[in-house]
């Protein structure tokens, strides 16, 4: 009886990140985002400075290319430049089951939710009140039919969008070009400044760091979709 090599691990947890692009890529793509989200943010407060109210639909409109920005650069630099696929981007669960899907995205929500908790009581006992987290404001998400798109931008387009930028396409870069750990806090940390808002800039550099755990783990998106878009639920179902 001859001795047989033991079969090839192909669980998703096994793989290395190999990707096409690089982190040169990376740095374009996130320069190409900020610079747009900066644009777009000027002219919209100049905007909005100029009308006597706030004019219904705007603030969604420019949420909505915002994403589409990062869809789009993704597109860009990782599939018409460098040829990626589909699997590449996270996009094709291999190995996985929608109920393992779900059971991983309900850990890290259940992890994101318990270290936003923490970071919520830690702030309140050193007084720190400028760095407590504000909740979404309620005139943001509109009335009747524009609320039921700024929430399916808000708990669906959006976790998409950016799961695909940030885990996809970024975390990917990083780690394969310096590490694990060093990618994982460069992306997250990226992810946490992306947000734009110093008293969610630790429980968003924490929850990228999660989903960034999440995504090396499955070497799928949608475990992360499924936790970004169930935070995302909550913030919104809390509007105030």
């Amino acid at each position: 009886m001859t001795d047989q090599e033991p079969p090839e691990k192909t669980e998703p947890s096994r793989r290395r990140i190999s990707v096409p692009w690089g982190i040169t890529d990376a740095m374009i793509g996130f320069a190409i985002v900020a610079c747009g989200s900066l644009v777009s943010l000027l002219a919209l407060g100049r905007l909005l400075g100029s009308l006597e109210r706030q004019a219904d639909g705007i603030t969604t409109v420019v949420l909505f290319l915002l994403q589409m920005l990062m869809v789009g650069t993704v597109w860009l630099l990782a599939v018409k430049w460098r040829g990626a696929n589909l699997n590449s981007l996270g996009l094709v669960t291999i190995g996985l089951r929608w109920p393992k899907i779900v059971g991983w995205a309900a850990l890290a929500l259940a992890v994101s939710i318990v270290a936003g908790l923490v970071y919520q009581v830690v702030v309140s006992a050193l007084g720190i009140e400028s760095l407590a987290p504000s909740p979404v404001p309620e005139s943001l998400l509109g009335e009747g039919i524009l609320r039921a798109f700024t929430v399916g931008i808000l708990v669906i387009i959006g976790p998409i969008a950016e799961e695909v930028f940030f885990r996809g396409f970024l975390l990917a870069a990083f780690v394969q070009g310096i590490g694990v750990i060093p990618g994982v806090i460069v992306a997250s940390a990226i992810f946490a400044v992306a947000h734009g808002d110093l008293s969610v800039l630790l429980p968003t550099f924490a929850s990228g760091a999660v989903l960034s755990w999440l995504y090396l783990r499955t070497h799928s998106i949608w475990p992360g979709f499924l936790a970004h878009a169930g935070q995302n639920s909550l913030a919104v179902t809390f509007a105030a």
